[in-house]
């Protein structure tokens, strides 16, 4: 009786999300539909309950904008879930909020996967948080700068560009079976199709799969980059091939292969345009090849010359030949002169960060730090100085790499320590402006520095030169 009485009190609710419910037909799934959120309703309150079904289709809309339809009626469906998430932060948060959350994230989407070269997976935890970190992105510059909402959203639409160096509109969607590119008004540019895979079912020959892995797009939006992997079931064969498509005369060539690393089994992993599309670099896996026999598989960077058609370097990411390394993450900087690649190990334990010279492939200098032992991705300043390595439990290491010759990490300076030096500041300069530069980089040196001796200690010293100088010129 209690759960009939729930759901005579939450038809209306539901049926507005799924519509008109048939009880007498013989489709039973409106009936379950409706008999599930009973007894939630049951568990959790008949008013929570309404007044979540009443959110879910309100913003379904919305939703489905961004992740496409919904089987309401298939449990399996990963849409349900991602809806009524959505729906419990509207309750909490306020619907309009998170309806502009939604609509910003489905706007910006195309934009954040033409910059990393790839399709979000809005159910992944960490693609979702990188979209909706750019959606709140706009709400927060909406408050904080007093602006309009599409003005704000134009404004991350353009940080994310710059972010990405993208100077182009070209965007795409990427499947298991073709990547299809876009012109700036949504009109399909031109479709391409992997090969087919092969499936057989007699059990004599083996499986091949073939999987698209990422998109690379010209800054004149004239060619891309398709890179995609193949995979043979059983011997366990892998491969990757490299696919240039001329997006203005629609033709299509190969202009790598897997074979070209002469490694055994060569497992794409990752690869970057640099300094304006003259160069492709390619991070991969594989084994190299002994007397007919595949030794353990490590970690290695191919350096192409894509402007000249010319490979430069094939080097193993490692100190070491051969000693299971793995490639973690990767980056160019934003000058384009360096690769930084996160490089782990298989066989033991300890993270590296491996930086190369885009131009030669060199290996120009090497980061070993017991604090990145247990490392998950990284990131560069914009000006290329400061390297941020980021842990899997979420804290960031910080390493300034303007000069390769002497790397350091940077102490985080607590406030207390500016506060305390500050007078010694003013009185050494004369003056101490925060927004100028050099008196803020004169004050982060002896900052670092009373971090690392400690605070008396340069309290001390600063105080003696204070002494001996009326003011310091710091020089231009």
């Amino acid at each position: 009786e209690a759960l009939l009485n729930a759901m005579v009190q939450i038809k209306s609710e539901v049926e507005a999300l799924i519509g008109g419910i048939n009880f007498l037909d013989d489709n039973a799934s409106d009936d379950g539909f409706l008999t599930f959120w009973a007894e939630q309703a049951l568990a959790n309150g008949v008013a929570d309950t309404k007044a979540l079904l009443s959110v879910m289709a309100d913003i379904k809309p919305n939703v489905e904008a961004l992740i496409g339809n919904i089987n309401l009626f298939d449990e399996n469906d990963p849409g349900n879930g991602f809806l009524t998430y959505w729906a419990e932060q509207a309750i909490e948060q306020g619907v309009d909020k998170v309806k502009m959350l939604l609509s910003d994230m489905a706007y910006l989407k195309p934009t954040i996967e033409r910059g990393i070269g790839r399709t979000l997976d809005v159910f992944d935890p960490d693609d979702s948080g990188l979209l909706s970190y750019w959606a709140n992105e706009v709400q927060r510059i909406m408050q904080d700068e007093d602006l309009s909402h599409n003005d704000a959203l134009a404004r991350i639409e353009q940080i994310i560009r710059d972010t990405y160096n993208i100077q182009g509109n070209v965007t795409f969607y990427m499947n298991d079976d073709e990547v299809v590119f876009f012109d700036k008004d949504g009109n399909i540019i031109y479709t391409y199709t992997l090969p087919a895979d092969q499936i057989y079912t007699n059990g004599h020959l083996p499986n091949t799969y073939y999987t698209p892995e990422k998109v690379l797009i010209s800054q004149d939006d004239t060619k891309a980059i398709i890179f995609y992997s193949t995979t043979v079931i059983s011997p366990g064969v892998v491969n990757f091939s490299v696919v240039e498509i001329d997006l203005v005369n629609k033709q299509e060539q190969y202009i790598l292969d897997g074979s070209d690393t002469n490694k055994g089994r060569p497992e794409f992993k990752d690869a970057f345009f640099a300094q304006n599309d003259k160069y492709i670099i390619i991070g991969y896996e594989g084994s190299e090849i002994v007397n007919g026999s595949l030794t353990t598989k490590s970690s290695y960077i191919l350096f192409y010359d894509y402007e000249n058609g010319e490979l430069i370097a094939n080097v193993p990411n490692t100190n070491l030949e051969n000693d299971g390394s793995t490639i973690k993450d990767m980056l160019v900087s934003p000058q384009g002169d360096r690769l930084y690649v996160l490089t782990g190990f298989y066989t033991e334990a300890g993270d590296i960060v491996n930086i190369y010279d885009v131009e030669t492939g060199e290996l120009l200098a090497r980061i070993t730090d017991n604090d990145i032992a247990e490392a998950k991705t990284i990131l560069i300043s914009d000006d290329g100085n400061i390297l941020t390595v980021i842990t899997n439990d979420g804290k960031e290491i910080k390493y300034d790499v303007s000069d390769l010759n002497n790397i350091h990490q940077i102490q985080e300076i607590p406030d207390a320590v500016i506060t305390a030096l500050k007078p010694y500041i003013q009185q050494l300069l004369g003056s101490y402006d925060e927004n100028n530069p050099q008196h803020q980089g004169f004050m982060t040196y002896w900052a670092q520095r009373a971090v690392n001796e400690g605070l008396d200690n340069i309290e001390a010293l600063l105080n003696a030169m204070a002494v001996s100088y009326t003011h310091l010129t710091l020089p231009t």
